[in-house]
């Protein structure tokens, strides 16, 4: 096992809703469709791509109830700032097919720079 000092990381994270725009759950077929998709043109630009269980909440408006999503799950993507910035335009258009097919308001793909000090520990059998 060794820890390396991680150097221009970049993380790219997506919450795929496990509800509709209404609260209705998304169908498994469509989900696992959209899933995969991510998966294939996310791995194929930076590498990987990694699915994650996570829960989440939002509300869709000030004002509105809080909705709970406990089964939402996150697509998990460690690459660079220069590879993001070549697939920006790539990752919205996926983001806008998956939002209609998920028939969500809205999608969203979270982006940062990992901390200066962040550390990656590599694992080897």
């Amino acid at each position: 096992m060794g820890v390396a000092k991680a150097q221009s990381r970049f993380v790219l994270m997506i919450p795929v809703p496990l509800k509709d725009r209404t609260g209705r759950p998304v169908r498994k077929s469509r989900r696992t469709a959209v899933l995969n998709r991510l998966l294939s043109s996310l791995g194929t630009w930076f590498g990987s791509a990694t699915v994650l269980p996570s829960w989440g909440s939002w509300k869709e408006e000030a004002g509105s109830p809080l909705s709970i999503d406990k089964g939402q799950l996150i697509v998990l993507v460690m690459t660079n700032r220069e590879k993001y910035r070549r697939h920006r335009s790539g990752v919205a258009r996926l983001l806008k097919r998956a939002g209609r097919d998920l028939d969500q308001q809205q999608m969203a793909a979270i982006a940062f720079h990992s901390a200066k000090g962040s550390i990656v520990i590599q694992c080897r059998p």
